[in-house]
């Protein structure tokens, strides 16, 4: 709750009395990106996940190690094997000779999974660019939200106060009093909600990278700078390029590499062993070897074939329906975002500028007597919801601009 408050009273501008002094600190969007990549816990987990697949690469590449081993035979027995006299100790080396190709395959499984990882990274890492990207423009609206909610509440006490002085004088009547501390009300009531609003998007942009407490007393940023973005045609002819595109493909190469793995098992492998063995009856020593080599390997490796088979077909159907999802996904929010666009123009160059002039002539007709407090209150209110408008419109333009730069992303890069 006391990071609620902090943050509250950071963006109307008050420092609460703490031990250490409260510094005005302001977040710019590439800062908060940076912050991310660096300590956000879902890409610390992805890196480390990097760390374990490379660790089984390396072990994947070992070849079968040498078994020693030894044995005594005819050891303490009865009558002419009593004792050691007649023993047989034999001390061997053993291995398993592979066959098929094993060793190359599970490298070649390595590789692909090391490539998926870190095709994972990038992945995760993208996730997280549009998720901060849409959290600071959160920020950045509600901070606008939240000023102009504090002017309303000044607009208001001094339309009140000009209300009471005219109701004082006669000219007003006692209604108009009450209108206008309902008013006041009104804004008070948005201005508390602004800044909780305003409170829990702070909240949210910094557990972007892992914090439960924001260290910024404001994000800096324009809101109504909206930024261009390639026509539909483009960002379409993108998809099949796109880093989720990409990824896939590893995913499928790892499947790959797991059939080829599976038909080097087919071959079975030799277990081998040399050693030496003495024969203490005689003193002499003689080389002892063993051949050994499963049977049934060839039915084995073709249920694992057949396994890996069936997962390239689903994966296959599970990338042709995400190709499908994607462009309906990105067909769907371009046009949204459109309209984002033309509502916020609309209202920034055609409708607002219209409002102010319409608040201006009605506040001089109601200072002069010739127009009503209810014409002037309802001009106000108009104004005041066509600039919630315009930064509605801004923001859900900036976060259907981050989703876009997401879906058509290629190695990393949003689009343009």
């Amino acid at each position: 709750m006391k990071s609620i408050v902090l943050l509250v009273l950071a963006a109307a501008g008050t420092c609460l009395p703490v031990s250490a002094p409260c510094a005005e600190t302001s977040l710019r969007l590439d800062e908060a990106i940076v912050r991310a990549e660096r300590a956000h816990p879902a890409l610390i987990a992805e890196r480390a996940r990097r760390a374990e697949v490379q660790a089984r690469a390396a072990r994947a590449d070992l070849p079968p190690p040498l078994v020693l081993g030894g044995e005594v035979e005819n050891l303490a027995g009865s009558g002419a094997l009593d004792g050691f006299a007649a023993a047989e100790t034999t001390v061997r080396v053993a291995t398993v000779l592979e066959r098929g190709g094993k060793r190359a395959a599970r490298r070649g499984l390595a590789v692909a999974e090391q490539d998926a990882q870190q095709g994972a990274i990038l992945i995760m890492r993208l996730d997280v660019m549009e998720r901060v990207t849409t959290r600071f423009h959160t920020v950045l609206a509600a901070q606008q939200r939240a000023a102009h909610a504090r002017e309303r509440v000044a607009a208001a006490e001094h339309t009140l106060r000009e209300v009471g002085r005219w109701v004082d004088a006669g000219r007003n009547p006692e209604s108009d009093l009450h209108q206008a501390d309902i008013a006041l009300v009104d804004a008070e009531l948005e201005q508390e909600h602004a800044d909780h609003e305003l409170a829990s998007a702070g909240i949210a942009l910094a557990a972007s990278w892992g914090s439960t407490i924001p260290d910024f007393s404001r994000v800096e940023g324009d809101l109504f700078a909206l930024p261009p973005i390639a026509s539909l045609d483009a960002l379409i002819a993108r998809l099949p390029m796109t880093a989720d595109q990409q990824v896939g493909q590893l995913q499928a190469e790892i499947v790959r590499a797991r059939r080829r793995l599976a038909e080097s098992v087919a071959r079975a492998d030799l277990d081998v062993s040399l050693g030496i063995r003495r024969l203490e009856a005689f003193g002499d020593v003689g080389l002892v070897m063993s051949v050994a080599m499963p049977i049934g390997t060839s039915r084995r490796a073709g249920h694992a074939i057949a396994e890996a088979d069936a997962q390239m077909v689903a994966l296959e159907a599970s990338l042709a329906a995400a190709r499908i999802e994607r462009h309906q996904a990105l067909f769907s929010d371009y046009q949204e975002l459109l309209h984002a666009r033309t509502e916020f123009d609309a209202v920034r160059e055609r409708m607002l500028p219209k409002a102010e002039s319409a608040l201006a002539f009605t506040r001089a007709g109601f200072e002069s007597g010739r127009l009503s407090f209810q014409a002037m209150s309802q001009t106000q209110t108009t104004q005041h919801q066509l600039r919630r408008r315009a930064i509605d419109a801004a923001v859900r333009y900036h976060r259907l601009h981050a989703r876009l730069s997401r879906l058509a992303a290629i190695d990393g890069g949003a689009a343009p």
